[in-house]
């Protein structure tokens, strides 16, 4: 009953039935804001009440919504624009970034012109073309020594560089990796493993000129190792061989 709950219960609103007799006679009357029952006057605990204070408490007063948007004018002023136009992808590669240098106790920006000032101005920028005819306009290079180069050295490098050429001459050297080397040795053919390693020390010898002259940060033939050459037995040259193996080194 009415006005006998307990303070452990919740009051609860009574509501008003309308009758028959009440809709007809009253008409719009009917329609007018009703007053709220005693229970939810103000004061008392009742769930309008209690739902009314709950939506309050969700919304920020005025003074709490002034003092957040003087922050944000500040933070907005002192870091830019900028700075609040960064991706969600962005904003969670800086969160990683700070973990990762954390232990070294560096800051994004000095880690990245610590990454900039090791990377060659122009990476990318030449073909395996024009890698190939700046290196083989260049001298020779042994022990960090410049040497002139030997006409069947040069020869040597001349072909077997041009075979790699052919078919990757239009590519960046950003697109050349170890990989890409690999499997172009590897479509060579049968040859001997003395070949394949002549194919390789003469992309070898092209490249480290990419790496040294800053076309490139580094030699992608280094991951790759030389070709096992079967141990033979030596054998005693015959006259005939002789005599052309003087004449050719007489050339050089």
């Amino acid at each position: 009953m009415p006005g006998k709950n307990s303070d452990n219960q919740v009051a609860k609103c009574p509501i008003r039935e309308r009758g028959p007799s009440s809709q007809q006679g009253q008409g719009l009357s009917s329609r007018r804001k009703r007053t709220p029952p005693q229970h939810c006057l103000p004061g008392r605990y009742c769930r309008h009440n209690y739902r009314r204070a709950e939506r309050a408490a969700s919304v920020p007063h005025l003074e709490e919504a002034r003092e957040h948007a003087r922050k944000r004018h500040s933070e907005v002023t002192r870091l830019g624009h900028d700075a609040f136009l960064l991706t969600s992808s962005q904003r969670n590669d800086a969160v990683r970034a700070i973990e990762v240098l954390k232990p070294f106790k560096l800051t994004m920006e000095a880690a990245a012109k610590l990454a900039v000032s090791h990377l060659p101005t122009n990476r990318g920028q030449v073909s395996v073309a024009e890698l190939r005819k700046l290196f083989l306009a260049a001298p020779g290079r042994r022990k960090s020594q410049l040497l002139q180069r030997r006409p069947l050295t040069l020869h040597n490098l001349e072909w077997r560089t041009n075979r790699f050429a052919r078919e990757h001459g239009e590519r960046p050297l950003l697109e050349i990796s170890s990989n890409t080397v690999a499997q172009w040795l590897s479509s060579l053919g049968k040859l001997s493993p003395v070949s394949l390693n002549n194919y390789r020390r003469s992309l070898h010898a092209m490249f480290g000129f990419a790496v040294a002259e800053g076309y490139c940060v580094t030699n992608p033939v280094s991951k790759i190792p030389l070709f096992a050459v079967p141990d033979r037995t030596p054998s005693i040259l015959t006259v005939e061989s002789a005599a052309r193996l003087i004449a050719v080194a007489a050339e050089d």
